[in-house]
């Protein structure tokens, strides 16, 4: 027959053990859940995507390939001015170096 202490420390690393698994056990199910809900999610943006029709898809994608026009076109604008400001200040960097001189 165990001592008292053995038998003590083998209960107490069993309970360990259950708790763990329990905990093991509700982060499953938490995880379950999680996917439930995304798969409600899921069915819920299908019907949604369903009920979007071709013609209003299709000017959605207009607007966003106009908007990207738009911004390629600022984009290309703000660098070349950005390119023209820096050569400026190069060169007034370098006439201010040449009058020091």
């Amino acid at each position: 027959m165990p001592d008292q202490g053995s038998l003590i420390a083998g209960l107490k690393l069993r309970v360990a053990e259950l708790e763990a698994r329990g905990q093991k056990i509700e982060s499953s199910l938490r995880l379950q859940q999680q996917i439930k809900a995304l798969r409600r999610e899921n069915a819920r943006l299908r019907t949604e995507a369903a009920q979007n029709t071709p013609v209003a898809l299709q000017q959605e994608t207009k607007r966003l390939s106009d908007e990207n026009a738009f911004l390629r076109r600022n984009c290309l604008e703000l660098g070349a001015k950005l390119h023209t400001a820096e050569k400026l200040l190069a060169e007034r960097k370098e006439q201010q170096q040449q009058q020091q001189q």
